[in-house]
């Protein structure tokens, strides 16, 4: 296995002049496992190009960023559908795992790990010393983690209540069956949820999800969540109730959903529109939520959201509940599932739309709007477990079972940062560590074992923990925001202030700075005055 891996790695993805023959692969396997079940990991180094299964090259640079586009994200071919099907009903859950420097097809051959409730892990051009210590972290949580093997999984709900999608890696049998070969502690659903009827008179709605499914010691189990959920009359304490970070999951997932069907600009207009319509629901409803700040954001926001609610655009101040509604709104429109121009990749994209899809509410709140924190000015308590940190009075963010203290997060703007300074920032798959140029010599030494980064290799580069304290209290901060993250290894990238594709990469992040496609092109103060502006009725 190690010599087909590395084979693959040293040549590049591959004989230029051999194929592969996937489809015949799996089909062998599937003979194999038909009467077992199980998992089966796929190990794809190239587009398949032989048998039943082969793709075609379908890539064309000239169709990103154009209404086109979307064209690329969906399957070509119908063979990886329904042979997932059969993958499903023969309870075998297939991982994917990518490794090609060139194009895929990620979006057909995801449909493997799609439909059978598998995972699909990407590393492009494939490097041993860059992505070995992630692909080891991966392979070992997906054959270790705990896993449903067998299992099917129903959500009922109060009369009245229907299921109008589901989001997440599975396939539906009839119409509300969800079928899991495979379900594991990294497994993530949401749905959709509708009432068709009058006004609800109950006092409350019952939600609940059974799972039945055989457990790795063979024991056929089932497991019952049962949610009762208030209602009221009152459109105020609705609001002040909603969790934004759930409905920007939830959001998220709906514009995934329309850029695979018609297209990013109608995704982005979508998210847009639909944040319109929350806020003007909210701001007419007969009542504002009190003006505590909403709890994860940093001090520097609250004076800014503040100045915001006393805008003439508007009349009525945010809701607490609905106050970054607008940032975030913003940052889905920029992120990488759905963002407008040329510059992200068609399986670059495919990967991250799939990844979306099943992604849980806290891994969905960093991916759509990261975390930036300033490492080297950070005080000394950063990087050290805290007892009391989130207690009240206390703001230090903490990351990690050890609660280890976090620096201050930043506004992800190219102004905040410094030629002197370093910067590490979390999107919840990767984290990324930009490194001025005008560094102090000592940081580096003591962070790396280098004087000066000229001419380093930043893929070589890793932290040296042992070297001090400071060095250690910065791998702490790293380890804990990893941990945070079970479900795959966060890798860490090192970019070099000036270092063209790596530091652009690492921009497309920076949500609040203007992007170069139609509709991106505004920073969040002109995106939040344009909002207001909508809301007002005024032309924007």
């Amino acid at each position: 296995f190690r010599s087909n891996i590395n084979g693959s790695q040293n040549n590049g993805g591959g004989d230029a002049g051999a194929g592969t023959c996937t489809g015949p692969a799996l089909m062998a396997a599937k003979r194999v496992m038909q009467n077992l079940g199980g998992k089966l990991s796929l190990f794809q180094s190239s587009l398949p190009s032989i048998g039943e299964g082969a793709l075609k090259m379908r890539e064309n640079p000239r169709l990103l960023g154009t209404d086109r586009e979307f064209t690329l994200l969906n399957a070509e071919d119908t063979w990886y559908k329904t042979n997932a099907i059969d993958f499903s009903r023969l309870q075998i859950a297939v991982d994917v795992y990518l490794f090609s420097p060139a194009y895929t097809d990620l979006a057909t051959v995801s449909v493997l790990s799609k439909y059978t409730s598998g995972t699909t892990y990407y590393y492009p051009a494939f490097s041993q010393l860059r992505d070995g210590r992630r692909f080891e972290y991966d392979l070992h949580r997906a054959l270790t983690r705990a896993t449903a093997f067998e299992a099917v999984m129903r959500v009922r709900a109060t009369r009245g209540i229907r299921f109008s999608n589901f989001y997440g890696n599975y396939f539906v049998r009839g119409t509300d069956l969800l079928a899991l070969p495979n379900c594991t502690a990294d497994s993530s659903f949401s749905l959709d949820m509708a009432y068709d009827e009058g006004v609800l008179a109950a006092q409350a709605i019952t939600v609940q999800a059974a799972l039945l499914y055989t457990s790795s010691a063979g024991e056929r189990r089932i497991r019952v969540h049962t949610m009762v959920i208030p209602v009221t009359q009152s459109v105020t304490e609705m609001v002040e109730s909603l969790d934004v970070n759930c409905a920007m999951n939830i959001l998220s997932k709906q514009a995934v959903d329309i850029a695979q069907k018609t297209g990013m600009d109608n995704a982005r207009s979508r998210v847009h529109q639909t944040t319109v319509e929350i806020l003007k629901f909210a701001m007419s409803g007969g009542g504002i939520a009190n003006q505590q700040m909403y709890g994860g954001m940093n001090q520097q926001y609250r004076g800014q959201y503040q100045q915001q609610q006393a805008a003439p655009a508007a009349d009525t101040p945010l809701p607490a509940s609905l106050l970054l509604l607008p940032l975030y709104s913003m940052s889905l429109q920029k992120c990488l599932v759905i963002r407008g121009g040329g510059d992200v990749r068609v399986d670059e994209r495919a990967y991250f739309q799939l990844l979306l899809h099943n992604m849980d509410i806290d891994e969905s709140k960093v991916f759509i709007y990261p975390r930036m924190f300033s490492i080297h000015d950070m005080g000394a308590e950063i990087g050290l477990p805290a007892d009391n940190a989130g207690d009240e009075g206390d703001d230090c963010p903490t990351a990690g079972p050890f609660r280890v203290r976090l620096p201050s997060i930043l506004n992800l703007t190219y102004e905040r940062l410094q030629s002197d300074g370093i910067f590490l920032m979390e999107n919840g798959h990767d984290l990324f560590m930009w490194i001025g140029r005008a560094v102090n010599p000592a940081i580096l030494s003591t962070l790396f074992n280098e004087k000066s980064l000229e001419n380093v290799d930043m893929t070589t580069l890793s932290i040296c923990a042992e070297n001090s304290d400071f060095s250690s209290r910065v791998a702490a901060v790293v380890a804990a925001l990893r941990s945070d993250r079970k479900g795959r290894y966060m890798q860490l990238h090192f970019i070099r202030e000036g270092d063209g594709y790596a530091e652009a990469y690492f921009a497309r992040f920076l949500i609040e700075d203007r992007a170069n496609f139609t509709g991106g092109n505004l920073t969040y103060n002109e995106y939040y005055s344009h909002l207001m502006r909508a809301l007002a009725g005024l032309p924007g």
